[in-house]
């Protein structure tokens, strides 16, 4: 008798053992817990950063739009140069926001007021597109993309380290992500630098920042390559996050959207006005 009493008692234990053990398993689901914005905290009003739409500020298009006449045009003066200087073409256009995704097309254009956690997000009205100004010297080194009717004091679109990374690098079979939105300056081939940002402005959440990492070819058409910590150039993807109405930069879109549900591949392309 006190052979099976020893031996339930064994059970048990055995039994309570490995309830434990598979408790501590973690779930298969547990990345549906992962927020892309931090939720439950203040965030802070942007209104006081961004730069007013006035007609000043206006583009030809958006002036007309407003029934108002275009803009008086610019004389420019060039002043000899005493040494040779790559070719740069500024170019000022509105901020075209395209995807061919079957299931969420896009056809409009990047907004110029972020969202709430101050992120750039998508508009179908061209009267509140950004306006943008790039300049490729013919080089192919990597530009700012600025803007003049947006964040004021971060004119820069670049991208920003996003809330639930566990470092500012993209990777392979890794979700991580860079938000979209107004940065200060960085150098280019910079890797990431701490500065001010939209995002950390809205939700006081300090994250790493890039802006000189966009290219631009002949269409007009803006590809984006971010530097991860150690220098290297990872796989570099525009999707949008319309859970969130937020553009972003992602290594694997595969496990991106494996975590963050929907994200088709965008195209970002400067439409001259």
């Amino acid at each position: 008798m006190a052979f099976g009493v020893r031996s339930l008692s064994l059970a048990a234990i055995v039994v309570s053992m490995v309830i434990g053990m598979v408790g501590a398993i973690p779930s298969a689901s547990s990345r549906d817990v992962v927020s892309f914005n931090p939720v439950g905290i203040k965030l802070n009003p942007l209104d006081d950063l961004l730069a007013p739409l006035t007609a000043r500020g206006m583009s030809n298009a958006q002036r007309l739009a407003r029934g108002l006449p275009p803009n008086k045009p610019r004389l420019r003066r060039t002043v000899p140069s005493s040494s040779p200087t790559p070719a740069c073409s500024p170019t000022t256009g509105a901020l075209r926001a395209l995807s061919t995704d079957a299931d969420m097309p896009l056809d409009g254009y990047v907004n110029a007021t972020p969202n709430p956690y101050g992120e750039f997000g998508y508009t179908t009205d061209q009267v509140a597109a950004m306006i943008v100004t790039v300049s490729p010297c013919g080089d192919g080194s990597p530009i700012n993309v600025v803007s003049s009717n947006s964040v004021k004091s971060m004119p820069y679109l670049g991208g920003i380290e996003g809330f639930a990374d566990d470092s500012p690098d993209l990777e392979p079979r890794e979700f991580n992500y860079m938000v979209l939105g107004g940065v200060t300056q960085t150098s280019p081939h910079a890797t990431p630098q701490n500065g001010a940002n939209s995002y950390t402005a809205a939700t006081g959440n300090s994250k790493y920042i890039e802006s000189a990492i966009w290219t631009i070819d002949d269409a007009g058409v803006l590809s984006a390559q971010w530097v991860n910590t150690n220098g290297s150039l990872p796989a570099t993807i525009l999707v949008y996050v319309p859970s969130a109405d937020s553009f972003a930069l992602v290594g694997d879109v595969d496990a991106f959207e494996e975590t963050f549900y929907q994200a088709p591949i965008s195209t970002f392309s400067v439409a001259p006005v």
